[in-house]
């Protein structure tokens, strides 16, 4: 692949931050000292039972030195927002008025998701994990993907499967935040993992897509 500007090698990075974030937060989870809120005395990381920031603090619940798991996943969520903020920008490319000024709006607010992103898995280290702070992240990630949409519908030079991944990403995302009102915790813990994964996958194949059109 020849790449020819930077928008190109932004697109890429993305693609390997969201997949980089996969891979290395799983090797964190192998280093995770253990213990859930729920269950202190429970071996390892559980999907089930642990939040994703819980791979960053200092001491695992089981009150077990967790700094190597810290590291990884810490550096994991860094590398990620560096390389989102660069694929949102470059983003910008692709887009005429009307459509342009919304998917600014959403370029801005996506800078905002990512910047957050990194920072509340650092805040996560002193407040532990607070559904409140998770639920403010997830408010930028809504209004991104709601301007994107349609800044994505409104510009009929980019390809159409665009607009229909973010109607997929923002019915998951709003299906998924609806369990962590339900008591039952567990569900809450999951529906995490399924929002992040999507946000991984969405953005994967966002950059992807883009970087395509700036091949043709």
């Amino acid at each position: 692949m020849d790449f020819k500007n930077w928008r190109q090698i932004a697109f890429l990075l993305c693609i390997i931050g969201c997949i980089g974030y996969v891979v290395l937060t799983a090797i964190a989870m192998f280093f995770y000292g253990g213990g859930s809120e729920m269950d202190p005395n429970s071996p390892g990381f559980s999907l089930a039972k642990n939040y994703l920031g819980d791979l960053v603090r200092t001491v695992s619940h089981s009150g077990k030195d967790n700094t190597i798991s810290r590291i990884i996943a810490g550096t994991a969520s860094i590398l990620f927002s560096i390389f989102l903020i660069l694929a949102l920008i470059a983003s910008f490319h692709f887009f005429s008025e009307p459509s342009k000024t919304l998917e600014k709006i959403g370029g801005v607010l996506g800078i905002c998701f990512g910047i957050l992103f990194a920072t509340t898995f650092m805040l996560l280290i002193i407040f532990y994990y607070n559904y409140y702070l998770a639920l403010f992240t997830y408010i930028f990630l809504l209004f991104t993907w709601i301007f994107y949409l349609i800044a994505f519908y409104l510009n009929k030079e980019l390809p159409r499967i665009l607009t229909y991944l973010t109607i997929i990403a923002l019915a998951i995302l709003l299906i998924g935040v609806q369990f962590y009102f339900l008591p039952y915790e567990g569900l809450g813990i999951i529906s995490q993992k399924v929002i992040w994964y999507t946000i991984f996958a969405y953005f994967a194949l966002i950059s992807y897509i883009m970087m395509k059109q700036l091949e043709s």
